[in-house]
């Protein structure tokens, strides 16, 4: 790799090092983990509620292609 472009590459590192302390910062300060916990169960909640009303009709074989066409990238 070119000196520059590892430079320019060790400087963007740096920059998004940065921004992420301070979101977490951010985050952690008071209240706002345990906000941030609440709702991602509330959010997880809704989802099972939702996906439990109609797993009956769910085709169990093709559960498995489901979650992997989900999550190729």
């Amino acid at each position: 790799m070119e000196p520059e472009a590892d430079a320019t590459r060790q400087a963007l590192f740096r920059e998004a090092d940065k921004h992420c302390k301070t979101l977490s910062r951010k985050l952690s300060h008071g209240h706002g983990c345990l906000k941030g916990m609440a709702v991602a169960v509330i959010a997880l909640a809704a989802g099972a509620a939702i996906l439990s009303s109609n797993m009956e009709s769910w085709d169990w074989k093709e559960l498995p292609v489901f979650i992997s066409s989900q999550f190729s990238f």
